[in-house]
């Protein structure tokens, strides 16, 4: 088995660890989420990808901590106060060998890619990629 990391940063651990603080608001576009925190500073949140492989990609979490560009963003009452817990999940992306799992309509030189977490991991998979893949902001 070949096994490959693409984790979180330790940049994107201490913005992430921002968002403990108390936010004024949230902005969301098509593929990053911008807080905005009562500081006056911003944690964009996002993906990095990376090709592990040939046919085999890999994505992880990608947060910066920058100075507010002027965004105000989406009033969020529920993480106004601070006091946030941030938990960080493992994820897990396979490829199982060429030939190994027999599906309808697929060649025998056909590879087949799961994505789940660590526990789900097959026994039997070929390429791996250990990835940190979502995080959860929960409040009192």
């Amino acid at each position: 088995m070949r096994e490959y990391r693409f984790q979180a940063t330790n940049e994107t651990m201490e913005a992430l660890r921002k968002l403990r603080g108390a936010w004024r608001g949230i902005s969301i576009a098509e593929h990053e989420v911008t807080v905005v925190l009562r500081d006056g500073q911003a944690v964009r949140v996002g993906l990095d990808a990376a090709e592990v492989e040939a046919l085999f990609d890999a994505y992880r979490i990608r947060a910066v901590l920058e100075p507010n560009a002027g965004v105000l963003g989406v009033p969020v009452e529920d993480f106004i106060d601070g006091n946030n817990d941030i938990v960080l999940f493992t994820g897990v992306t396979w490829s199982e060998p060429q030939g190994s799992v027999k599906v309808e309509g697929m060649s025998e030189d056909s590879a087949m890619h799961f994505s789940g977490h660590p526990g789900q991991l097959s026994e039997t998979a070929d390429v791996v990629c250990i990835t940190t893949d979502a995080f959860v902001v929960a409040s009192a």
